[in-house]
């Protein structure tokens, strides 16, 4: 049996299949002192199947689905022995966090199996799960001391602030992201972002977390990337601790601060996903007026994409609570892509602000990042 190692939804190396997922039931009466596959006694020929204390969460992961029917059915309720004594029937998986609990029965004799097994009780997998990103495995988690509504998060220490704002049953059932499920690591922070724009999430793609650049759909009209928390089956609903938010960029175009100031990007609040009020704007024709050689909104200047990309990072970083760098502090200010009041509006390529610009965050942004 593979009962130990079984994820819903997985194969046997923890890396995610496509639902519905079909896996064997397999029953047969065994000797008690060996354990070996013995024949059925006189008289009994097939095994009825049924399942109990099923979940019916809605949809098939945190952010992906709708449906709210039970997450494992047969596709059949009896089978007869073959020549091997067992009765095989069909189980098939519609949950990436479901469980059931599986009976089979036979004459006088009843067994039960929990799918997949969770002998403590705490909604997660004894045997753990794997951490996945792009298709591959990138660590293991182990049911150790683990609690179902416990957001525990340490990785990066940031401000001091623990968690992500998703509790460890939320990690381990998952989230779509783009064209792939990913069960989560409830030790490291997780940000969503969604971004409309080209260059997709620009330079955040090196804040010390493990960044998810998700599709619009795979958050709901309020950014939220954990609403599929109810449960119409056993066991209730998922003990949530608040709605977690993506960060959403898009293009807000063209900007100006009095008649020639152009503004590059803007965040609604400093804060965590959690606490945004509204989309993070980048000015990308704002960027296109101010970067060398062409001020103005329609030529594509060498620059362009390059200071996007910082921009975002930039408005990405204010979403995670890290505050502005400003160059006349100290030195150091140039080398964090959190700086402001740095590139002006010019036609001289070779000006430092612009053939300078900083793309990676230091020791003094990742102290005051916050995600929950």
């Amino acid at each position: 049996s593979d009962i130990d190692r079984y994820l819903p939804g997985a194969r046997l190396d923890g890396t995610s299949v496509s639902l519905p997922q079909t896996v064997k039931l397999i029953a047969a009466f065994v000797d008690p002192s060996t354990g070996a596959i013995v024949a059925p006694p006189s008289g009994v020929s097939q095994v009825s199947f049924a399942l109990k204390d099923t979940s019916a969460f809605t949809g098939f992961a945190m952010n992906a689905g709708s449906e709210t029917t039970a997450d494992f059915s047969l596709a059949t309720a009896t089978a007869s022995f073959s020549a091997d004594h067992t009765a095989r029937v069909e189980l098939l998986c519609h949950d990436y966090g479901g469980f059931t609990t599986v009976q089979a029965s036979a004459g006088d004799q009843t067994a039960e199996m929990r799918v997949p097994k969770d002998d403590n009780g705490n909604w997660l997998p004894d045997g753990g799960w794997k951490v996945i990103a792009n298709g591959q495995v990138i660590g293991e988690i182990m049911d150790t001391g683990l609690a179902t509504d416990a957001d525990e998060d340490v990785n990066p220490m940031g401000n001091g602030v623990d968690g992500d704002g998703l509790v460890n049953f939320e990690e381990f059932r998952g989230f779509a992201v783009r064209g792939e499920h990913r069960r989560t690591n409830p030790f490291q922070k997780d940000l969503f972002i969604y971004s409309e724009l080209p260059q997709n999430i620009g330079d955040a793609i090196n804040l010390p977390v493990t960044k998810h650049s998700i599709f619009q759909n795979q958050m709901d009209a309020d950014r939220v990337i954990n609403f599929n928390r109810s449960n119409s089956g056993f066991g209730g609903s998922i003990p949530t601790i608040f709605d977690q938010h993506a960060l959403m960029v898009i293009d807000g175009g063209f900007k100006l601060i009095g008649r020639s100031s152009p503004v590059f990007g803007e965040t609604s609040v400093v804060g965590s996903p959690n606490v945004q009020t509204g989309p993070i704007k980048i000015y990308t024709l704002s960027i296109r007026f101010a970067s060398p050689p062409n001020n103005n909104i329609f030529n594509v200047d060498p620059f362009d994409d390059e200071k996007t990309r910082q921009t975002i990072g930039h408005e990405v970083g204010h979403g995670v609570n890290i505050v502005h760098r400003f160059p006349n502090q100290y030195p150091p200010g140039l080398l964090s892509v959190m700086v402001t009041g740095y590139f002006m509006v010019t036609s001289n390529i070779n000006d430092p602000a612009w053939n300078n610009i900083p793309h990676t965050y230091d020791m003094t942004d990742e102290r005051q990042l916050q995600v929950r």
